[in-house]
């Protein structure tokens, strides 16, 4: 009805009638020594990405919380670790992004 949120206009989550971009999919692989060294590590596709996640854990599974900084550049993904805690050498890097 009218008065549940999913139809409020203020809502961020509103039904647009499919505006909303498809999942496409989760990546994820361990990081090298040369990405480490470079702090960078760059996720290609096939299609552009619209919107994305990213989750690092350590070669152990425990979930790390780092300050790198992520974008789109055309159909990639890239992530900086440009920051105090970035991401090293054998860290699990999981990216789950939208087209």
């Amino acid at each position: 009805g009218s008065g549940n949120a999913w139809l409020t206009v203020t809502t961020s989550g509103q039904d647009t009638g499919g505006a909303y971009p498809n999942i496409g999919g989760v990546v994820q692989r361990t990081a090298t020594a040369a990405e480490d060294t470079a702090k960078i590590m760059v996720f290609s596709f096939s299609e552009a990405p619209v919107a994305f996640s990213v989750q690092v854990r350590t070669s152990t599974g425990v979930i790390k919380a780092i300050d790198a900084k992520a974008v789109i550049v055309g159909t990639s993904i890239v992530i900086y670790s440009d920051g105090s805690t970035d991401i090293a050498e054998n860290d699990i890097v999981a990216v789950t992004f939208a087209v």
